[in-house]
């Protein structure tokens, strides 16, 4: 439409026409949208949305649905802070180096967890060394005794004859162990072992095991050579006034063999021998 020659009262009016009748065009439809409904009752909108696929409108559903869910409610919310509280507080518990009286943070909470757990990792392996080389000192001590149990790694001992065991009883005085073990050395006795002792009543003990140069009816004079050497060097060792006394009175030489049961030697003469293998000398 054009308005270039009219005036302005006529181009009014014209608007005016024009919107008349595109009112009437809009009831005019409307009335034919409503031909044929009972009621009055207006129908929904989505009576007048375009139609769309069915893929469309499924996605547009499953759109709208994931926004929704991905929504958090507050109550939720609030759930899990605290689970999350309850499961810090557990752990601190756990944990030997924090004090619990004490609120922690949790940043703080999981670094000494993780500090606790490289500890026990340590301890872990320290304890699998041990265990590792115990079970190595086993077996190698199971080897040993199997070893030991071999009739082929058996040791022989054998004995001399001349073995025996020794021992002189005496008043102790300065320097008498020394000249016993001069007398054996003088007679040639090798000493395998020997011990002294002093009790309270000052009486010696002297015991040895020697091995004699000599052996079969040598012993008895052997033994009766080294009874009146010992003697004499008891009585050289008392004081003056002591020579009235029966100094070898308090002396006992015996000797046993080192493979027999020590016996007790009952008193009588010297030198004597009794079953058994078991040569003494006793004075009193």
């Amino acid at each position: 439409t054009q308005f270039g020659g009219l005036k302005m009262e006529d181009r009014g009016k014209l608007q005016l026409a024009e919107a008349e009748a595109e009112e009437d065009e809009i009831v005019r439809f409307h009335l034919e949208i409503m031909n044929g409904y009972q009621d009055t009752v207006i129908p929904p909108l989505s009576y007048f949305a375009p139609d769309f696929p069915n893929t469309q409108m499924n996605a547009i559903c499953r759109k709208r649905q994931t926004n929704r869910a991905s929504k958090p409610r507050p109550m939720t919310q609030r759930k899990r802070r605290e689970e999350m509280t309850q499961k810090y507080s557990l752990l601190q518990s756990m944990l030997p180096t924090s004090d619990n009286a004490v609120k922690q943070s949790n940043e703080k909470i999981i670094g000494d967890a993780v500090s606790y757990i490289k500890y026990l990792e340590k301890e872990k392996k320290k304890l699998e060394a041990l265990k590792k080389s115990q079970m190595e000192e086993q077996n190698m001590a199971k080897s040993f005794w199997r070893r030991c149990r071999n009739p082929s790694s058996l040791v022989e001992v054998n004995v001399p004859n001349g073995t025996k065991f020794l021992e002189i009883q005496m008043p102790f005085r300065r320097g008498s162990v020394a000249k016993i073990v001069g007398v054996l050395e003088k007679h040639k006795a090798e000493v395998l072992e020997a011990r002294v002792n002093v009790n309270e009543q000052r009486v010696l003990t002297f015991t040895a095991t020697i091995v004699l140069s000599c052996d079969g009816d040598c012993i008895n004079a052997y033994l009766s050579t080294l009874h009146c050497e010992v003697s004499n060097i008891t009585s050289a060792a008392c004081a003056p006034h002591e020579a009235s006394t029966d100094v070898s009175s308090f002396m006992q030489v015996f000797t046993f063999p080192v493979n027999e049961e020590v016996r007790h030697i009952e008193k009588g003469a010297m030198p004597f021998s009794i079953p058994g293998n078991v040569e003494g000398v006793r004075q009193g």
